[in-house]
């Protein structure tokens, strides 16, 4: 499954080792220039965070690709709403645009909502980039640290890390009663396609609330006495090579964004 490949990777990539407080700055530097610079240094932004997480870290890059693209899925649900607009046969055609009729209606594709959409598009690549690298190479535990360091209150801390591992019990229930229904004859056709997904939605929630029951019952009979503690930090060294290649690109991207035409400062 996706969330378990997805934790496999956090803990077995090249980039493990880095202290997740470095990593965290980084990632959220580059967040911060995907969304407010131009589209030249938020494609600059997605190219080089897919090299450090491809090449450096180790990520595979089909999976890489994929985590990436399912992104873009949503996106793409979004597009016609932004590159088409409607508006009565009777008005002016906007310059530069390409307008089919309807009835009384025209459906107009104009420039303007093809800079929109591709200007959006970037920025999406590159921000998904940015979380992409963080959690594809920083445990969740490393992540919860972090969180700490930040003085996140403890209740919201234990509330994420119980969802997380949820999440996970959700997921492997979800997968376990799929699989008995596909070998009892399960989703041949598409009314019993329709029939066994509503089975698998009613019986999920109680199969997994009982699992999550086991779990809790689990942690109070190891000493559970309603804090959940975090596993202590693993503390690292940057290499001077790193720290160098990702002063001088946040430098680069930062002086493009306050000089390039568009930039923050034209």
């Amino acid at each position: 499954m996706i969330l378990h490949q997805i934790d496999s990777y956090s803990y077995g990539n090249r980039l493990r080792s880095l202290p997740a407080t470095a990593k965290c700055g980084f990632a959220a530097a580059l967040l911060l220039l995907a969304y407010l610079a131009g589209p030249a240094e938020q494609a600059a932004i997605t190219v080089w965070l897919c090299s450090w997480t491809v090449r450096r870290a180790g990520i595979g890059a089909r999976f890489y690709a994929a985590a990436l693209g399912s992104v873009l899925g949503f996106y793409l649900l979004s597009l016609p709403a932004l590159l088409v607009e409607v508006m009565p046969e009777s008005a002016a055609m906007v310059p530069a645009a390409v307008g089919v009729d309807i009835g009384r209606w025209q459906l107009v594709l104009t420039e303007d909502g093809g800079k929109l959409a591709l200007g959006l598009m970037l920025r999406i690549l590159a921000c998904s980039s940015c979380f992409l690298f963080l959690i594809l190479t920083t445990p969740m535990a490393d992540l919860f640290q972090v969180l700490r360091k930040l003085r996140v209150p403890l209740l919201v801390l234990e509330i994420m890390q119980i969802m997380y591992r949820f999440l996970f019990l959700l997921l492997q229930t979800a997968f376990e009663l799929y699989t008995a229904q596909r070998a009892r004859g399960g989703y041949r056709g598409a009314k019993r396609t329709i029939a066994d997904t509503a089975t698998l939605a009613a019986r999920l929630f109680d199969r997994t609330m009982s699992r999550y029951e086991g779990w809790m019952r689990g942690l109070r009979a190891r000493g559970f006495e309603d804090e959940l503690r975090l596993a202590p930090g693993e503390s690292g060294i940057v290499p001077a090579r790193l720290r160098f290649e990702a002063g001088i690109g946040i430098a680069i991207l930062t002086l493009s964004a306050l000089t390039l035409p568009g930039g923050w400062l034209s």
